[in-house]
C-alpha cells in the first residue's frame, strides 16, 4: 500500500469518527455516516487483494528461479563429475561417487594429491546431492581380535612371551613331557616336567600415507582432515585383520590360514561344502567349544544354506539381521558364524573354519599413530597425513596335537582343505 493511499484510508477513518460525533449532536444522518463505512471498507478489500496477487506473482518467480538453479546445479555436476570419455570409452571420473573417490587414492590416478582445481581431484568432495555426508561402502570390521584373540600391549619392539610346548598327548606324555603314573608303594619315582617355549613376537609397521591442498581443506564442508583419519583408520584395521586370518609372517603377522598348527580337513566333494565336512572339522577341533566361531567366505553361503543333517533338517537356521559386516545371525551345531572375505573363495583350502582366537596372540605397539604436516610438502601447499599401526600376531601353538589315542590330529584351528 503506497502513502498516499494511506493517507486517504487515513482521512476516511478521521472523518467516520467526526460523523460518529456529528451523529450524536444531530449534524449528520446515520445513512451518511454508513455510506462513508462502505467507501472505506471497498477501499480496503480492494488494497488486500492487489497485495495477495502481489505476493503471489513473487512467490512463483522464486520458485522458477529456484528450480533454474537446482537444474544448474545438478546438470553440472553430471555432466563434469560423470562424464564419460569418448575416446577411452570409459568414465573418465567414474560412474559413481563411490568410483571418483577410488580414482583419487588409485596410483593410476595422473595427480595423486587432493587438488581443488579439478573435479576428480577433490572438487568435487561435496557434491550438491551429497550435502556434507560422503557416502562410502562400510568395510568388515575386525573378527580375530573382537573374536577373543589375546592382545599384549608391547613395550618394545619384539616381546617373548613364555609358552608350553604342547604338541602331542601321546605315549601318557602331556604338555611337552609331564607325565602321571600309577606306582606301588615305595616306588622310585621317575622326574618328569613340561617342556616351554618362547613365542617372539616382532612389531611391523603398516602404514596409509594421504595428501590434499590447503584450499580444499579450508573450502570443504567436511573436515577433510576427519576423513582422512575415518577413512584410513578403518582401512588399516581391514589390512590388520586380512593378515591375521591369511598373513605369511614375512614383514607381516602370520594368518591362521597358513599357521603351521591349523588342523586341515579333507574336503568331500571338491569345490563345496557338505554336512559330512562340518562334522569332521568338529571332531577335529580341541579348543573352548563355548569360545568357538564358524568363520566362512561369503560364497560358500550357498552350499551353507543348502546343508541337512540325515534326517532332512537344516543345520543352518540364520536370521535375517546377519551380514557380511556384522556376521550372521542363528549358529551351526550351536556355535555363530562370521561371514568374510578375508578367508579364501569357496573350493579353496582354508573357505571354512571353526577357530577358538584365544589361541590367537596378537602384539600391538603402541596403537594406531596418526600424524599431519604442513611441513613436509610446503612448496606445494599440501598437507600430508601418515597413519602408523605396529602390530604383530600369530598363534602360540607351533603344530597340532596329536591325541593319546591315535585318531587325525586336533587343534583349536580347523580348515577345510
Amino acid at each position: 500500500m503506497d502513502n498516499l493511499e494511506i493517507k486517504n484510508n487515513v482521512t476516511k477513518i478521521d472523518e467516520l469518527l467526526a460523523s460518529i460525533k456529528e451523529i450524536g449532536e444531530g449534524k449528520t444522518s446515520k445513512d451518511e455516516f454508513k455510506s462513508k463505512m462502505d467507501e472505506l471498507k471497498e477501499a480496503v478489500e480492494k488494497r488486500n487483494k492487489d497485495v495477495d496477487n502481489q505476493l503471489g506473482d513473487m512467490e512463483t518467480k522464486m520458485e522458477t528461479k529456484l528450480a533454474g538453479m537446482v537444474d544448474k546445479i545438478s546438470g553440472a555436476f553430471a555432466n563434469v563429475t560423470f562424464q564419460k570419455d569418448e575416446e577411452k570409452q570409459e568414465y573418465k571420473y567414474g560412474r559413481n561417487f563411490g568410483e571418483f573417490i577410488q580414482k583419487v587414492r588409485s596410483k593410476s590416478q595422473e595427480l595423486k594429491a587432493l587438488t581443488e582445481g579439478t573435479g576428480a581431484d577433490g572438487g568435487y568432495t561435496v557434491p550438491p546431492e551429497f550435502l556434507s555426508e560422503i557416502l562410502k561402502v562400510e568395510l568388515e570390521s575386525s573378527i580375530v581380535r573382537s573374536s577373543g584373540a589375546r592382545v599384549i600391549n608391547m613395550n618394545s619392539p619384539i616381546v617373548h612371551i613364555p609358552a608350553i610346548a604342547y604338541s602331542s598327548n601321546a605315549s601318557g606324555s602331556l604338555y611337552g613331557g609331564a607325565t602321571g603314573y600309577w606306582a606301588e608303594e615305595g616306588e622310585t619315582l621317575t622326574e618328569s616336567k613340561p617342556e616351554f617355549k618362547k613365542i617372539k613376537l616382532e612389531a611391523k609397521k603398516l602404514i596409509a600415507y594421504t595428501e590434499a591442498t590447503e584450499e580444499l581443506q579450508a573450502d570443504s564442508i567436511l573436515s577433510i582432515g576427519s576423513l582422512m583419519s575415518e577413512v584410513f583408520g578403518e582401512v588399516l584395521s581391514y589390512e590388520k585383520d586380512y593378515a591375521f586370518f591369511q598373513g605369511n609372517g614375512i614383514g607381516k603377522p602370520l594368518g591362521i590360514v597358513n599357521a603351521p598348527c591349523v588342523a586341515t580337513v579333507s574336503r568331500t566333494t571338491a569345490t563345496s561344502v557338505v554336512t559330512t565336512d562340518i562334522v569332521n572339522m568338529l571332531a577335529q577341533f580341541k579348543g573352548n567349544l563355548n569360545r568357538a566361531v564358524w568363520v566362512c567366505n561369503q560364497s560358500t553361503l550357498p552350499y551353507l544354506y543348502k546343508l541337512k543333517d540325515e534326517n532332512n533338517n537344516y543345520i543352518w537356521h540364520p536370521g535375517m539381521s546377519g551380514n557380511i559386516a556384522t556376521g550372521a545371525a542363528g549358529t551351526l551345531y550351536g556355535r555363530p558364524i562370521r561371514i568374510t572375505e578375508k578367508l579364501p573363495a569357496v573350493g579353496t583350502s582354508g573357505d571354512l573354519m571353526l577357530c577358538d582366537f584365544g589361541y590367537y596372540l596378537i602384539g600391538e605397539r603402541g596403537g594406531l599413530r596418526i600424524e599431519e604436516s604442513i611441513h613436509y610438502k610446503f612448496a606445494n601447499d599440501l598437507k600430508v597425513w601418515r597413519m602408523i599401526d605396529r602390530v604383530d600376531g600369530q598363534p602360540w601353538l607351533e603344530t597340532p596335537i596329536t591325541p593319546r589315542n591315535g585318531g587325525s590330529v586336533l587343534s583349536p584351528f580347523v580348515k577345510i582343505g
